[in-house]
């Protein structure tokens, strides 16, 4: 299965489970390791999600932030940001990946 096509399963998973699910933290772990290989498949997989694909995503910015190193990915999760305003903690999430490359 393409890196693509296994961030929308688990993301599909997310929308199934319970907050509390166990499984939720390795799943998370593998969409950071997945968006963390290559930052312009990131990109581009992340330019294709949906808003409430995306919505799953945010916590994941910082993690992947910290790994790709990327002034492109954080453009992009900008762009993101403004596309997807009414995401609630969207602008934190971002502040986050951000912040986390300065230091």
């Amino acid at each position: 299965m393409d890196t693509k096509n296994r961030v929308i399963e688990i993301i599909d998973n997310f929308k199934q489970m319970h907050v509390n699910d166990p499984r939720f933290s390795d799943w998370f772990d593998e969409i950071v390791d997945l968006l963390s290989k290559d930052v312009s498949e990131t990109i581009n997989i992340l330019e294709f999600l949906d808003k409430e694909s995306i919505y799953w995503l945010t916590k994941t910015f910082e993690d992947v932030s910290i790994r790709l190193k990327s002034d492109n990915y954080i453009n992009c999760i900008k762009a993101l940001g403004e596309k997807y305003r009414s995401i609630e903690g969207i602008d934190e999430d971002i502040q986050d990946a951000i912040d986390i490359l300065k230091d």
